[in-house]
């Protein structure tokens, strides 16, 4: 887009374009980076890697998924200040890198690990809040469709990667399925060139704008000069009459002669300047009482507002302490958990079914790649969550729609502990990844309408940072669980469970401030009637 293009109105139809953009790039990154699971198994027993252990394939995910956060703090900082188009060619840049280096000249999984793990974890942070950022800057109204739809792209990446992935890694191994993969990186050069900030409309009165502006902001000072003056005015003339009654004294007391209708005139005179200066008096006390309401004005304009003032570095250290910032934080922290889990443990899972000496060796047998197939469900239903609960957040609370798909979503990962066969499986990751995508979908808007403002890049990158926790520590949890039980994943099931469900009740303490729904006012707008 062209600069000017960019000048447009808040819900203008471009931001929908806008919004494809972070749709693409997080096709291209989440689709990439949740299929690194399904390279576990043929990692695991390849000899030029030295025949890694599970755990130590584990740290890869925790690489690539958890320290992205860490790295979006920076991201988000610069999405401040760069264009979102710089920060997704790096992003498209370091994933294609990664891919390539790694599958050319690792020689063990630490290679892997720090090459496209950490290539992969920059990369998602570059690309990240970059693109939340631009599509929450095209919107007002619908910003929780748009959010939706920029995010659905890793719910179209899952369904049509990690299936790939599972079929090139049976057929060629994981080295020639990286190169492979390395293909869909030309979505994000195409994302890259779509995306751009709305800036706001030049219609030419900007100039005449300011000037009123200005001209509103001096008036009141003028009032107050003219004031004054009058007030010293009046001073001036009081004091000359004093003059002149001191003057005039001793010739009234020699002509005690005059008659009365002088001396009336003369008590007449005096009343007169005696409301002079009562006047004088009530004007002053006027003035300096505008001018110390004009102090406080400026003490008040002069105090600083996340939501108004680009804040320096201590100041956005503090304003971490507040309950919007604290709120967010928490609910992505406890369900970073559940996201990072579900991804890491999903085919592993499956396909241990019917696996020799497990708790699922009496079960029918689930294949890697049949087992991977899966994610097509889990995506496709994660693109309709983002944009439904995305749309739906629109109409009502988007607390309330969170805590829903959290609280819905935590009882699929408890119920997914007792899945058997392929089709309760599909059906469980359904529904799952229908809450988690509109879990997703609604985050960036409940911290956009929290922390809006020119601090708003920052924000998204430091509450995404709480992701570090549950990206780093879900899979080595995942993987020390299920060794320690024998191959049993139901605790890793209750796991996520706990964490989806935590994240409602977080939500509706901290961030639901108002307790309303909405739902009467979405049925209002619709203009629903009763009927006989």
């Amino acid at each position: 887009m062209l600069p000017r293009f960019t000048r447009k109105p808040a819900d203008h139809p471009l931001g929908y374009v806008v919004a494809l953009s972070g749709l693409l790039m997080q096709l291209m990154s989440y689709g990439i980076d949740n299929s690194y699971s399904i390279f576990s198994q043929d990692m695991h027993a390849d000899a030029s890697l030295g025949y890694p252990s599970v755990t130590a394939i584990s740290l890869g995910n925790s690489i690539s998924l958890g320290l992205s956060p860490v790295f979006g703090v920076f991201a988000g900082f610069c999405v401040d200040r760069l264009p979102p188009r710089v920060m997704m060619a790096v992003s498209t840049l370091l994933l294609f890198g990664g891919l390539w280096i790694s599958s050319g000249l690792a020689t063990n999984i630490y290679a892997v690990t720090f090459t496209y793990c950490l290539f992969a974890s920059i990369g998602t942070a570059c690309m990240l809040s970059p693109g939340a950022a631009a599509t929450s800057s095209w919107f007002k109204r619908r910003q929780g469709l748009a959010m939706g739809i920029n995010f659905a792209g890793g719910g179209i990446g899952s369904a049509i990667i990690p299936p790939l992935a599972g079929k090139w890694v049976v057929e060629y191994g994981w080295r020639r399925a990286f190169q492979l993969m390395s293909a869909f990186c030309a979505i994000g050069v195409l994302a890259t060139a779509l995306s751009a900030r709305r800036r706001e409309p030049d219609d030419g009165n900007d100039n005449d704008g300011d000037a009123e502006q200005l001209s509103g902001d001096t008036e009141p000072m003028h009032g107050l000069e003219r004031s004054a003056q009058r007030s010293m005015e009046a001073r001036k003339e009081a004091e000359g009459d004093d003059v002149a009654e001191e003057t005039s004294a001793p010739e009234k007391e020699l002509e005690h002669r005059q008659s009365d209708e002088v001396g009336a005139a003369q008590e007449k005179q005096k009343d007169l300047k005696c409301s002079a200066t009562d006047a004088r008096s009530a004007s002053i006390a006027t003035v300096d009482t505008e001018l110390k309401a004009v102090d406080r004005s400026d003490e008040i304009n002069s105090a600083r507002s996340l939501h108004n003032d680009r804040l320096a570095p201590w100041e956005l250290f503090v304003s971490m302490f507040t309950r919007p910032f604290a709120g967010n934080f928490l609910c992505w922290f406890v369900y970073s958990w559940s996201f990072f889990s579900i991804i890491y443990i999903a085919v592993p899972y499956v396909s241990s079914m019917g696996k020799p000496g497990t708790v699922y060796e009496n079960v029918a047998p689930i294949p890697v790649n049949v087992a991977a197939t899966l994610f097509t469900f889990y995506g496709v239903f994660q693109v309709v969550g983002s944009v439904a609960v995305g749309w739906i957040a629109t109409l009502v609370s988007p607390e309330l729609v969170y805590m829903s798909c959290s609280t819905i979503g935590g009882i699929g990962c408890g119920l997914l502990a007792f899945g058997r066969s392929y089709v309760v499986f599909a059906l469980l990751l359904c529904i799952i990844g229908f809450c988690m995508a509109g879990m997703f979908a609604v985050m960036p808007t409940l911290i956009a309408s929290h922390l809006y403002g020119p601090n708003l890049g920052f924000y998204f990158g430091s509450v995404f940072l709480a992701g570090v926790v549950g990206g780093m520590g879900a899979p080595p949890l995942q993987a020390m669980l299920q060794q320690r039980h024998n191959g049993n994943y139901s605790y890793g099931c209750a796991v996520m469970s706990g964490g989806m469900t935590l994240s409602a009740v977080i939500c509706y303490v901290a961030l639901w401030q108002s307790k309303k729904c909405g739902i009467t006012v979405a049925a209002r707008r619709t203009k629903l009637q009763e009927t006989m």
